[in-house]
């Protein structure tokens, strides 16, 4: 189904959580490439034994109260310490991580990169964790709002007031999403940066209060679909001797409904394609970036398209070509990826689309079958800056 969300600038330019706790520490090197160590300390020094751990890409935001399960692929981890407070992590991918460890009355948490040279151990101290609480100004016909920390895997609904409690985070700096749904469908997505959790007490955040949010942004609105009410919406549309199937399947590997496209091609100019029409003619001369999830065989040819309403023969393109694995993976692609105008495929350029855009297309080349999930339009136009 179709959505509208006003997102937020900090997280489409990559949203990094500041984590102050801990120091590196110099340790044994590992053989595994993309393997870290961490020893996890209680407060008084001791080893934190058979502790838990969390691992979560430095810009996740949970989006359900149920812990994310292990996928490495997606750079989310869990598990435990030995009896020395000691663990390793291997086959993370390459990026910008937080782990945060836990037990029944305290909790660490640390910032760290990871690529194949990451070869250092890892030290996480363990605090007493702090409370955060407030509210959120609701605007008319929303009932609630679903409120994420960046970076680390937790998430509380509001009460039809707005009102919200972390119980117990873990002591540091952070920030705060607000995803807020109206009734209609609609989405809001608002920011609250430099949020900082006092161990063992509790702090006040009030997102959208004048004179208490400590920096907020949101951005134009623009397009995001995850699948999760069915394909409802998007079409399918092939050439002569060319197939297509587009239904909504459930993924194992993202325990979530995502969308699965089927195709046959055996033109050489055919095509097989899923594609979306916006709500008629969208002006994306702001637009920052598009995101995706995605795998299957051959490669997916993102394109958006505009459509003339008196030829609907005649359409202008800007289109990119993109080889796929069998393996999940987040493609990004900026305006400036787009293919140079060449008319091949109808493709005139993005400066000729931009303004006028009025579907969102995934082709299938050169394959039989992929799956697509998660697809976000990024804004670079603010439209909201800075509530002091």
């Amino acid at each position: 189904m179709k959505k509208w969300v006003w997102f937020v600038l900090i997280l489409c330019s990559g949203l990094y959580v500041s984590c102050t706790l801990g120091d590196d520490v110099s340790g044994s090197t590992f053989e595994t490439e993309n393997s870290i160590a961490f020893e996890v300390r209680l407060n008084d020094g001791n080893p934190a034994a058979l502790t838990s751990v969390v691992v979560r890409p430095s810009d996740y935001v949970a989006k359900s109260n149920t812990s994310a399960k292990t996928n490495l692929r997606e750079g989310i981890w869990n598990g435990k310490t030995d009896e020395d407070g000691n663990i390793t992590i291997e086959n993370l991918p390459d990026g910008k991580y937080v782990i945060e460890t836990r037990n029944d009355s305290l909790k660490g948490v640390l910032s760290f990169a990871l690529d194949s040279k990451a070869k250092n151990k890892k030290n996480v101290k363990m605090k007493r964790p702090g409370a955060v609480f407030g509210s959120i100004v609701l605007p008319p016909n929303y009932s609630h709002a679903r409120v994420s920390i960046v970076g680390l895997d937790y998430y509380v609904e509001t009460d039809s007031l707005g009102a919200f409690t972390f119980e117990s985070l873990p002591a540091d700096t952070f920030s705060i999403v607000a995803i807020l749904e109206a009734k209609s469908g609609d989405f809001t997505q608002m920011a609250s940066s430099s949020v900082v959790v006092v161990s063992d007490d509790s702090t006040e955040i009030n997102i959208g209060v004048n004179g208490k949010m400590d920096s907020v942004t949101v951005v134009d609105s623009l397009f995001y679909e995850n699948f999760e009410d069915s394909t409802k919406g998007w079409y399918t549309s092939v050439a002569h001797y060319a197939t297509a199937d587009l239904s909504a399947v459930l993924e194992e590997d993202r325990d979530e409904l995502v969308a699965y496209f089927t195709y046959t091609n055996d033109s050489t100019n055919g095509w097989a394609l899923m594609g979306h029409s916006f709500d008629g003619v969208q002006d994306l001369s702001n637009l920052d970036s598009v995101s995706f999830m995605a795998r299957g065989d051959g490669r997916v040819s993102l394109a958006f398209d505009h459509w003339d309403d008196v030829d609907s023969a005649f359409t202008d393109k800007a289109w990119i070509h993109i080889e796929i694995s069998s393996s999940w993976t987040r493609y990004v692609v900026k305006p400036s990826d787009f293919l140079k105008a060449d008319s091949i495929g109808g493709n005139t350029g993005w400066d000729s689309v931009k303004k006028t855009v009025t579907n969102i297309t995934f082709f299938g080349n050169n394959g039989k079958e992929f799956w697509l999930d998660d697809i976000v339009l990024y804004s670079t136009k603010r439209v909201l800056k800075g509530i002091d």
